[in-house]
């Protein structure tokens, strides 16, 4: 709406008023034809001073409406948890549509009441509202922002009093008149000196309340607190949640590292849920930042009042971990689904005991035949042979030899029954089967020790091919 709508409303107001003065300055007076009385004379003069004011008025309102053609460009999708300067650009073009975002708030962060406000914003342009400012969001915002501007007198309405002058484009002129604006920075008022309030009585504390819906707390894991390096699933924490509400959902969890040395040697950091009578995987297997925090999110795990959840938080050391370092495991933070815990989760951070890092050899396995280039042939039989190190005298082995078919398409892994749980003496004979598909084939095996009640994994893949084909006639 151009300035026009100021002009005619002020000219028809003027129009108004003048033929009263010139009906009251002809109107020839009972008592005298040649003197206007006081009374007349004043109200000539009053007029008069209100047409001056009127017309002062048009002259200040032409100053203050601003055409600005300045385009808000946006460089890139705003969504929801977002915080930059963009988002501030986006707040402060939405603020001029008192419809679409009452709030009013330029806080820089992308809420949810810049979201509901996007949606609106979508709605009223015919666009899919979704919330994300997208391609189609940003070219209309872009478009409208590139409008002529006007200054109004903005009062909320939540808040009438608090009035304050608002640069909208020209499009939002006709919803703001309509819910009482008016054109022009709003006028200065003096503000009186306030009165200093009585003082209240301190209130009566009330009785204590429950602060979290959630609580957490850890204990050592079934491994318990020694681990070598290279020791791999190993078991290092219990995780136990206790919900004191219905319907939490715990939806993010932090893992990070207090104490030892610096860096981190922690790989695979994996939580099984042992509630039911099967532990069960939640989320995927993550491992940590140069920090050593692992961020385990959209877990969705729904937890009801007064119900015990019990985690397992099992990782890998790496054989880099420095011999005698202690440090402990913890949950450092955790997050529920929307309004599932809205006063947070107690007891954060929360850490297991220490756990040491000790000098026991880990065990290794090394494949010594085939060792490439090597031509099998189906119905044959053949010895593979490998070699351990670092085994105690005692321990359990539980041994499995696959072969990979590397160029397959699916990568082929080949198990055989017969080449599993093999005896630890270094050597197995073979007969090819005739259900094997031929192929060059690389070799790999396994070992899993149980020593001293840990358990370990072991595992060599040879890189050298050799080939399985049909026998030969």
């Amino acid at each position: 709406m151009k300035n026009k709508i100021i002009y005619c409303f002020l000219i028809t107001l003027i129009i108004g008023l003048l033929p009263t003065v010139f009906i009251f300055a002809e109107k020839p007076s009972e008592t005298s034809t040649t003197v206007p009385s006081p009374n007349l004379q004043a109200l000539i003069e009053q007029l008069q001073n209100q047409i001056k004011e009127l017309r002062d008025q048009i002259t200040k309102l032409t100053s203050e409406v601003a055409e600005v053609k300045e385009e808000l460009k946006l460089t890139k999708n705003l969504y929801k948890g977002l915080s930059d300067e963009e988002v501030k650009k986006l707040q402060e073009f939405l603020k001029q549509y008192s419809e679409i975002y009452p709030e009013g708030l330029v806080t820089g962060f992308y809420g949810p009441l810049t979201e509901k406000a996007v949606k609106k914003f979508q709605e009223e342009h015919d666009i899919p509202a979704t919330g994300l400012v997208g391609p189609l969001t940003r070219d209309k915002i872009k478009e409208l922002s590139s409008e002529k501007k006007v200054i109004v007198c903005h009062y909320p309405p939540e808040n009438p009093s608090n009035k304050h002058s608002l640069e909208i484009g020209e499009s939002a002129l006709q919803a703001h008149l309509a819910h009482g604006d008016t054109v022009g920075a709003c006028p200065s008022i003096s503000i009186p000196t306030p009165i200093p309030p009585t003082p209240s009585p301190t209130p009566t504390p009330s009785a204590p309340q429950p602060q979290f819906p959630l609580q957490v707390s850890l204990a050592v894991g079934p491994h318990g607190s020694n681990f070598v390096p290279g020791d791999t699933n190993a078991r290092v924490a219990k995780i136990a949640f206790t919900a004191m509400s219905d319907e939490v959902v715990i939806n993010k969890l932090i893992i990070g590292k207090k104490g030892g040395s610096a860096g981190c040697y922690l790989r695979n950091f994996k939580l099984y849920n042992y509630t039911g009578p099967t532990p069960v995987r939640v989320g995927t297997i993550i491992s940590p930042d140069s920090d050593c925090r692992a961020v385990f999110d959209n877990l969705n795990i729904a937890l009801s009042k007064e119900r015990r959840l019990a985690l397992e938080l099992w990782v890998d050391f790496s054989s880099s971990a420095p011999i005698n370092d202690t440090f402990s495991l913890g949950v450092i933070g955790a997050e529920c689904a929307l309004n599932t815990c809205p006063l947070g989760v107690s007891g954060l951070p929360a850490y297991a005991p220490p756990i040491t890092i000790v000098g026991v050899a880990v065990p290794s396995v090394t494949i010594i035949y085939p060792n490439g280039g090597e031509k099998w042939n189906i119905g044959k039989s053949y010895t593979f042979q490998w070699e351990t190190r670092n085994v105690p005298p005692g321990a359990s082995a539980d041994i499995l030899m696959t072969f990979h078919l590397p160029d397959s398409g699916g990568a082929l892994t080949v198990s055989p029954p017969e080449l599993l749980g093999l005896a630890s003496d270094g050597s197995e004979t073979w007969t090819v089967p005739a259900s094997i598909i031929p192929g060059e084939y690389s070799a790999n095996i396994s070992v899993h020790y149980n020593i001293s009640g840990y358990r370990y994994s072991v595992h060599d893949r040879s890189d050298q091919r050799f080939l399985i084909g049909a026998a030969q006639q």
